[in-house]
C-alpha cells in the first residue's frame, strides 16, 4: 500500500512539473501500418507524427501525403520508402532543433509502438536517428494508471478516456479503422486522426493537471488507500493538523483540570 501511496504521489509530482517547465514541453503521438497486417517480419510503416507545443497550443507535423505533395508523387505505394524517409529527415531536423523539451505521449515506450520504433524504421531506411533520452520522456498513460489505479479506465484505455471525458471525437480512428485506413492508402485521414489524438493527450493532460479528469476509479484508488489518506491528510492539510493539535491540547488541559 505504502509503494501504491508513493508512486501515486510521484505521480502527481510529475504532472505539476510538467507545467512548471510548460515552456519546454511537447505532446507527441504517430500513427504507423497495423502490426497484425505484416507477414515477412518487417517493421510498421511510419505515416504520420504530430507534436504539440504545451506554452501555445500549436501543432507541428509530418506526414507522408505531405511529403509526395511536395515531391509531386503521385504514387505513394511504389514510392513508401523514399517518402517516409524524408518525413523522417523532418522529423529528427525537429528533434536536434529542440534537445532540451521533454515528450509527453501515450504509450510510446518500446520497439513495437514508441520512439525506439520510429528510430528503428528510420535506421532500416538509411537514417542516423537523434537519441531522446529516457529522462525526458513523459509516458501520461503511466502516470494516469499511477494517479488513479489500474480500474480508471476500461481497456482500450486512450480511446474509453477521451470518450468519458467528452473530448471531441471528429476525425479520430481506432484501430481497426486506422488498418483499414491504411490498406486503402487514405493517409490524409490517419493523418487527420494523429492530429486528433495529440490534441486529446493535451485535454487529458490539463484535466488531470486540474483534477477534473473523470475515470472510473474509487475513492479509494484516487487516495491511494484509506491507511495512507489519513496522515497525508494531516501532513498536506494545515487546517487539519492545527485542529489536531489544538485538540490535543484541550485533551490535556480537560484532564489535567479534572485530575
Amino acid at each position: 500500500m505504502l509503494r501504491y501511496y508513493n508512486r501515486q504521489k510521484a505521480a502527481r509530482e510529475k504532472i505539476k512539473n510538467i507545467y512548471k517547465n510548460i515552456d519546454n514541453i511537447f505532446i507527441v503521438h504517430y500513427s504507423c501500418e497495423s502490426f497484425y497486417n505484416i507477414e515477412n517480419g518487417r517493421t510498421p510503416r511510419i505515416t504520420s507524427i504530430a507534436v504539440k507545443y504545451l506554452n501555445s497550443e500549436n501543432d507541428v507535423s509530418f506526414s507522408i501525403h505531405k511529403i509526395a505533395e511536395i515531391e509531386k508523387i503521385s504514387d505513394i505505394s511504389k514510392n513508401y520508402d523514399a517518402i517516409e524517409k524524408k518525413m523522417l529527415d523532418e522529423f529528427y531536423n525537429f528533434i536536434q532543433k529542440h534537445e532540451n523539451y521533454f515528450w509527453v505521449h501515450w504509450n510510446m515506450k518500446n520497439i513495437n509502438y514508441g520512439f525506439e520504433a520510429i528510430a528503428h524504421r528510420y535506421r532500416v531506411l538509411g537514417g542516423s536517428p537523434v537519441h531522446v533520452n529516457n529522462d525526458k520522456k513523459i509516458n501520461l498513460s503511466q502516470l494516469l494508471y499511477d494517479i488513479y489505479g489500474p480500474k480508471y479506465i476500461d481497456k482500450p484505455r486512450l480511446y474509453n478516456i477521451i470518450a468519458l471525458n467528452n473530448i471531441n471525437e471528429i476525425d479520430l480512428l481506432n484501430g481497426e479503422e486506422e488498418a483499414k485506413a491504411f490498406t486503402m492508402h487514405d493517409f490524409v485521414k490517419l493523418h487527420r486522426s494523429t492530429l486528433k489524438k495529440v490534441d486529446a493527450i493535451y485535454n487529458l493532460l490539463d484535466l488531470t493537471y486540474l483534477n477534473k479528469l473523470k475515470t472510473k476509479a474509487s475513492f479509494l484508488d484516487k487516495n491511494g488507500g484509506i491507511l495512507m489518506i489519513i496522515p497525508h491528510l494531516i501532513q498536506e492539510n494545515p487546517f487539519i493538523s492545527t485542529f489536531i493539535t489544538l485538540s490535543g491540547w484541550i485533551l490535556a488541559i480537560i484532564s489535567w483540570l479534572s485530575s
